[in-house]
């Protein structure tokens, strides 16, 4: 068995879907996500490291919020959609992931990147950040949830 990656996602305002935004709204995206499993989009730099099975947070406006488990690798967005979304004046998304909607939740007390960066000594500006288990637990246990053995 492949060893589990854990990753904190930087959701932003440059994504035209949290662009108006508030940390309310974007909660509420990822409890639709939940209902769904639609593939969760994004552009920046694709993590090749997360695969099926990777405990992943997020994050928007600085502060950690909710967590979920990938049911998916990430995944190339063909070439020919990337296309048809340009032409329809759609955002340039270029990676996919599906979200295990039973893995979905949210921190009981929402975790500033300072927080993080003071307790745990890293750097947390930048579109994700590879976490070790201890840190992954730490933060869980910052945002009120239990630590997962």
């Amino acid at each position: 068995m492949a060893d589990i990656i854990y990753c904190l996602f930087s959701l932003s305002r440059r994504d035209p879907r949290f662009a108006n935004e508030t940390l309310a709204g974007v909660k509420k995206w990822l409890d639709k996500e939940k209902r769904a499993e639609e593939p969760y989009l994004f552009h920046a730099v694709k993590p090749r490291k997360v695969t099926k099975g990777s405990k992943l947070l997020f994050s928007f406006e600085a502060k950690v919020f909710g967590k979920a488990i990938a049911k998916s690798d990430v995944e190339d967005i063909p070439i020919r959609q990337q296309e048809a979304w340009r032409r329809e004046g759609e955002y340039g998304y270029k990676y996919s992931i599906v979200l295990d909607s039973a893995s979905i939740g949210l921190l009981r007390v929402e975790v500033t990147k300072n927080e993080i960066e003071e307790v745990l000594e890293i750097d947390c500006d930048r579109p994700f950040r590879y976490l070790t288990k201890a840190q992954y637990n730490k933060i869980l246990e910052m945002g009120g949830l239990p630590l997962e053995l």
